[in-house]
């Protein structure tokens, strides 16, 4: 089964502007919590892979610790986390408050589909606040 996209309406200020929003089947739910999680614990595990370098025979011990805690305990959690979005939002095409340039507006930390959500223009870097309708 194939998720679907519509569009929907997000207020910024006074105007309102089309919102993206994706509705993922339960495969893609699984999927994308997987993906997500995956390149959280790989980019966590490289950062400590220079560590080894540093202290080469404490790393065999509280490396292998760290190691065994992101894999075994923190990978599955971000994955149940994120298999957990299910409605999502991609982008807004809207009109930046604060550059005022018609820009699409992504999301900042999270995509989850919220009460209000958090949108960050690429063009000046700021964020604003939006109300889905």
């Amino acid at each position: 089964m194939q998720g679907k996209t519509e569009k929907k309406q997000v207020q910024l200020g006074d105007r309102t502007y089309p919102l993206l929003i994706r509705h993922r089947s339960s495969r893609e739910a699984f999927l994308y919590g997987g993906r997500k999680s995956l390149t959280i614990t790989g980019l966590a595990l490289l950062a400590l892979l220079p560590f080894g370098l540093l202290e080469p025979f404490l790393f065999l011990i509280w490396g292998s610790v760290a190691i065994a805690i992101l894999v075994l305990l923190v990978g599955p959690f971000l994955h149940l986390k994120y298999w957990k979005d299910r409605i999502t939002f991609d982008y807004a095409d809207a009109e930046c408050p604060h550059c005022k340039k018609n820009v699409r507006l992504g999301p900042f930390v999270s995509n989850r589909l919220q009460k209000r959500i958090i949108l960050l223009c690429r063009e000046c870097g700021q964020t604003c606040v939006g109300v889905p309708l």
